[in-house]
């Protein structure tokens, strides 16, 4: 139980000391009684009522995560910010108004509520080329502790409606307008993320607020240029599909020609190998022949002396026609010339 209960308590409880003494000298006097006893009664529960009602107005609990703002009504000043703790104000004469200082999200989106009534707050806005966007979008931030007071004069608590909700929009509209939608539907949604955020931060420092994130949930672009988007995607996948068929019956041709190249190189390789070994054996005959040659010159009965050689065993006679020459001639073969 707080303070401020505890004060609450005892000031109740004048009250009901107040009730006591009004009765008790309502007796009295309808009894022709004294009514000191009653009346004291009534007066001592009307100043502990009176006093700790007062008090336990004035008593304020400020929890961890908050921060108190004191308006002094009579000269018009803002008095130092209560932090967490219990503090004691002038009630009537001084006002209190607490703010949350903790991380608070905005979010701005088309969304179901309970009632499945559809609330939408998109940002919907138009790029550099006229295309139209719808964007998701997520603020994180807090309230400047030490510039709480200036929130309070300019805003008070309409902060988030009338500053932080047209500031958001401003800004996004501001920074897709910088972009086309081909760059936000490719690569450059970090960048628009980036540009958005930045000035964000430093319009929310110049009110007193802290921005921790900016975040681009959700980007939906038009039925038409969706459709567009898709079709040139579509054709360019044919047009890839179609340059990789290039490029793989050029690399099959490739491979072809350096096959036939191949088989070319090796079949003249080939004839090569063979019309060598034809010269190589028409020398041999060739050198083989002369000696045969030279050796037939210098021994004439050479040629009857194989014929003979070869001949059978068994053959024991042999008939020669009378028409031809013998094959051993009878007279001596005549001497070479010195």
């Amino acid at each position: 139980m707080g303070i401020d209960a505890v004060l609450g308590a005892i000031a109740l409880l004048g009250l009901i000391l107040l009730g006591a003494g009004i009765v008790s000298t309502v007796i009295a006097v309808s009894q022709g009684q004294r009514v000191r006893t009653g009346s004291t009664l009534g007066v001592l529960g009307l100043v502990i009522a009176v006093v700790f009602g007062i008090l336990s107005q004035g008593v304020v609990v400020v929890e961890p995560r908050q921060i108190g703002v004191v308006f002094n009504v009579l000269t018009g000043e803002m008095e130092s910010p209560r932090s967490a703790g219990t503090h004691f104000i002038l009630p009537v004469v001084q006002e209190f108004v607490l703010y949350p200082i903790n991380q608070q999200q905005i979010t701005m989106s088309g969304i179901i509520d309970t009632e499945n009534i559809q609330n939408d707050d998109t940002v919907r806005t138009r790029s550099r080329d006229g295309q139209e966007i719808y964007l998701d979008v997520s603020v994180i931030y807090s309230l400047n502790p030490t510039a709480i007071n200036d929130v309070h004069l300019r805003w008070q608590t309409r902060y988030e409606t009338e500053l932080l909700l047209p500031t958001i929009r401003g800004y996004v509209r501001a920074g897709v307008s910088r972009f086309r939608a081909e760059d936000i539907y490719g690569g450059e949604r970090q960048g628009l993320e980036t540009s958005v955020e930045t000035a964000l931060a430093n319009r929310f420092a110049e009110e007193g607020i802290l921005l921790s994130d900016f975040l681009i949930r959700d980007t939906t672009f038009s039925d038409e240029y969706t459709q567009a988007v898709e079709q040139a995607q579509i054709a360019q996948q044919d047009t890839e599909r179609a340059r990789l068929q290039v490029e793989q019956r050029l690399q099959e041709a490739q491979q072809t020609r350096v096959i036939a190249e191949g088989e070319r190189d090796a079949s003249i390789t080939l004839a090569q190998g063979d019309a060598q070994s034809i010269i190589i054996r028409a020398e041999a005959r060739a050198e083989a022949l002369e000696l045969v040659s030279q050796e037939l010159l210098d021994n004439p009965a050479l040629i009857p002396y194989r014929y003979v050689q070869n001949l059978s065993d068994t053959i024991r006679l042999i008939l020669v026609p009378a028409n031809e020459p013998f094959l051993f001639s009878s007279q001596p073969a005549p001497e070479s010339a010195p």
